[in-house]
């Protein structure tokens, strides 16, 4: 299982007066998250100490989920691109 820092977003957000046409509302965190697992407790990311995760939340209106989706996409595609 991730981690997750959603709560956390979640009562910024809830916090908040925003109207229908502020939106697109967009969090990002990149957070630290430190874990202690025991020997054979995990696969994969075996014995793990600390991972820095990106954490990112997106509140929009309905119309405007194609537009956002494809303005995430793009930042992904130039983001590999340049690596």
């Amino acid at each position: 299982m991730k981690p997750m820092n959603c709560p956390h977003h979640m009562q910024i957000f809830a916090d908040n007066d925003f109207s229908y046409r502020d939106m697109p509302i967009r969090y990002f965190e990149p957070a630290t998250i430190y874990r202690d697992e025991k020997s054979g407790q995990l696969s994969g990311l075996t014995r793990v100490r600390a991972i820095t995760q990106d954490d990112g939340h997106l509140f929009c209106r309905v119309e405007q989920i194609k537009e956002e989706v494809k303005v995430i996409t793009d930042i992904i595609k130039e983001f590999y691109g340049t690596l």
